[in-house]
């Protein structure tokens, strides 16, 4: 059938009376284009995943039949399983992001120790943080349990946490907090890195946006992460916002409400 957008906005006549103004837009064909839009990206993803499959199996079968491997060999095959898992994301990315904007991304709520999200984030990057000497103060409660959809809140703090240890220079400092307020479970990112400039701390959300763009591509990163986080928390009925000072560090923090109602 159709889809119709309404809006209603009050507006006041100078006699003092009062009008409600209606908008009524036929959205039928911008839901068929979404649709479209959806279906072409799940069918892509598909005849990707595919033949990826294939690669990421008979790497595996390689490095585990083949005991005479000399170390170029073994490297070889760890940098192919690292690239493919990369491909893997960014398919599973492009998914997610295709869904939201149609609106038909679903979640799957259970219960989550927030702690043992962050530690699994920080052991996925532990190298990068060895190599730049890092200092990371993990403050989450181990008991610390909240109803949510695991998968993407671990890929919100995944995205996060990595810019941080990406931008914080060496023998640079990261936090990770979770507070219990009354409503929601806040959770906080902050380094003293680089900084965001202040017109950016918007914009960082913004699909495919990049504040330092040449720096950003070094890391095999697009731009769809932030946006993708926004998303993902939005979804789940929390907000998520920046706060930084150019050359003194950011804040990255979000909440999750704890009542949910699916």
């Amino acid at each position: 059938g159709d889809v119709f957008e309404i809006t209603a906005v009050p507006f006041h006549k100078p006699d003092g009376s009062q009008l409600v103004i209606v908008i009524v837009n036929e959205m039928t064909e911008q839901k068929k284009l979404e649709r479209m839009k959806v279906d072409f990206i799940n069918v892509v993803a598909h005849e990707m995943r595919t033949p990826l499959a294939a690669v990421i199996g008979f790497n595996d079968l390689l490095g585990a039949r083949c005991a005479n491997l000399t170390d170029w060999q073994k490297r070889y095959i760890e940098n192919i399983k690292i690239n493919a898992d990369k491909l893997k994301q960014l398919i599973g990315d492009m998914l997610d992001l295709a869904h939201l904007d149609a609106g038909i991304l679903k979640l799957d709520y259970t219960p989550v120790r927030l702690h043992e999200v962050a530690t699994e984030v920080l052991v996925r990057h532990q190298a990068l943080i060895a190599e730049k000497n890092q200092m990371v103060d993990l403050d989450i409660s181990m008991s610390m349990a909240i109803d949510c959809d695991r998968q993407k809140v671990t890929r919100v703090m995944d995205n996060i946490v990595f810019n941080a240890i990406y931008y914080t220079e060496i023998n640079g400092n990261i936090r990770i907090s979770a507070d219990d307020r009354e409503n929601v479970v806040l959770v906080s990112v902050v380094d003293d890195g680089v900084g965001i400039p202040e017109q950016d701390l918007t914009r960082i959300f913004d699909r495919f946006f990049m504040v330092d763009a040449t720096l950003t591509r070094r890391c095999d990163r697009i731009g769809i992460g932030l946006t993708l986080a926004k998303g993902y928390i939005q979804l789940h009925g929390g907000e998520i916002w920046a706060e930084s000072e150019l050359g003194k560090g950011s804040e990255l923090h979000f909440t999750l409400p704890k009542c949910v109602s699916r």
